[in-house]
């Protein structure tokens, strides 16, 4: 296994009885590598956690565990044996959003899939072990439920207990913590613990690298499709402190820098004068940066706006500012949406912008979405995420060499917030840089390739990938 963070001699898998490998895959898909030089080693009844500096590759990661969908390259080991694919009911994949059937009751969930005789399925002594396996496993509910009926903590609870009786011999949790609290992810990592002892195997993939350092017994880090380092249990307590909390996380230890020289670097940060960081920026690359407080990023803000040293750092690249609530300060109410393109367009081009042919080019070069509302008349008639397109589609045919965002996230509609990482994620693909400021971490993981949590004044703890 050349150039493997981790390599595995033949031995020691033998001794430690592996379940799963990908050696040396790699993922291609309309042209974007998704997954490259791919190495990933599971053992029977491990419990590995998985720290991903962004969702890239990981949806093609489920695809390849749960849809059998081929590899464009390397390859797969199931038990030691080679594969072109992993059969369906091996892997489970659990998420926030349930894959099982909400609308049949918990016990015929649990025995549907083991072939049970369907005059069978009703029969009152399955209901009655469906109720002993849910107070087996301490979850809050009745046999007769539907996965509906349960609260979160419970029906993620059920849907492991459902994939562990169906023979799933490796199960995935993605995205927990979204809908879970601490005390209730720790309820249902307990659970995981006992399943563990019965010969399954877990890949929690989680974003609070103090979580995945206390409760992992091996923590994985991978960052653009690529796991870059593996860090053993017996190396965790080089990262936390003696009250469990993390005081420097494992990524530093295999820093990944691009082969191209960076966009702009940012040395001299308003909130860190007496420290040693530069915040450096490629092409296409988002940082977030996590402030502790307003007026702590009101420096931010300050610094990006008008700082004689940014804007000599900026000579020759186009710069933009969008502030807190771009929608008012960014577009004219009342207007059309072509009128809100052509402030865009610069003087030169504003001659041509309604012409059939410029807008056709237009079209061919973006995302069609980003077009659906071109012929409206009002942009007051646009809901929140087809506004957003109009400001995203401005700053794509703008091209600024680099975007700051100043909390972008501060809506709480999932939608909304899902539709804003995807444009953001836009930004990227026409390797636009991009720096958020926020006053949480949210859900940057999933697009930045940076974060950068300010803990106090002249104190930044870098997490970079």
């Amino acid at each position: 296994m050349p150039n493997s963070p981790f390599p595995l001699d033949k031995e020691e898998i033998q001794l430690t009885e592996e379940l799963l490998r990908i050696q040396n895959g790699y993922y291609l898909k309309d042209q974007i590598l998704y997954l490259k030089d791919f190495e990933l080693t599971l053992t029977k009844s491990s419990f590995v956690g998985l720290y991903p500096t962004g969702r890239h590759g990981l949806p093609e990661l489920k695809q390849i565990f749960i849809d059998e969908e081929v590899m464009s390259r390397g390859n797969l080991y199931w038990e030691g044996q080679a594969t072109d694919i992993f059969e369906r009911g091996c892997i489970a994949w659990v998420e926030s959003t349930t894959h099982l059937l909400t609308e049949i009751s918990l016990y015929d969930l649990f025995f549907v899939m083991k072939k049970v005789k369907p005059f069978l399925i009703h029969d009152s002594r399955l209901k009655i072990n469906a109720q002993v396996i849910l107070d087996k496993y301490q979850v809050r509910g009745k046999s007769s439920d539907f996965i509906d009926d349960l609260c979160p903590v419970s029906r993620i609870k059920v849907e492991i207990i459902a994939r562990f009786l169906h023979g799933h011999r490796l199960i995935v949790l993605n995205d927990i913590e979204e809908i879970l609290a601490p005390s209730e992810i720790t309820e249902v990592l307990a659970l995981c613990r006992r399943l563990q002892t019965e010969g399954v195997a877990f890949l929690y993939i989680g974003t609070s690298m103090e979580r995945l350092l206390s409760k992992m017994d091996r923590l994985l880090l991978m960052d653009k499709g690529k796991i870059i380092r593996m860090v053993e249990k017996n190396d965790f307590p080089h990262y936390l402190n003696p009250h469990g909390h993390v005081k420097s996380t494992p990524i530093h230890c295999y820093p990944v820098k691009s082969l191209q020289p960076p966009l702009v670097r940012l040395p001299g940060l308003p909130y860190l004068w007496q420290q040693d960081v530069a915040l450096s920026l490629h092409q296409g690359e988002c940082h977030a940066l996590v402030c502790p407080t307003l007026s702590s990023m009101d420096e931010f803000i300050q610094y990006f706006n008008g700082s004689p040293i940014f804007r000599q750092r900026m000579t020759g690249i186009k710069f933009q500012l969008l502030p807190e609530s771009p929608i008012q300060t960014t577009l004219f109410n009342g207007q059309s949406v072509l009128f809100n393109l052509l402030l865009t367009i610069e003087q030169k081009l504003k001659q041509k912008f309604f012409t059939k042919q410029f807008l056709k080019s237009l079209q061919q070069e973006f995302p069609a979405f980003l077009f659906q509302t071109i012929d409206c008349q009002d942009i007051d008639e646009l809901d929140i995420c087809e506004l957003y397109n109009l400001i995203f589609l401005k700053i794509l045919i703008a091209n600024p060499g680099l975007v700051v965002m100043v909390r972008p996230l501060i809506s709480k509609d999932i939608r909304f917030q899902n539709h804003l990482l995807m444009l953001i994620s836009l930004l990227k693909q026409y390797r636009i840089a991009v720096i958020v400021l926020s006053l949480s971490q949210d859900n940057w993981y999933k697009v930045a390739d940076d974060l950068i949590e300010v803990k106090e004044p002249k104190d930044v703890c870098a997490l970079e990938n």
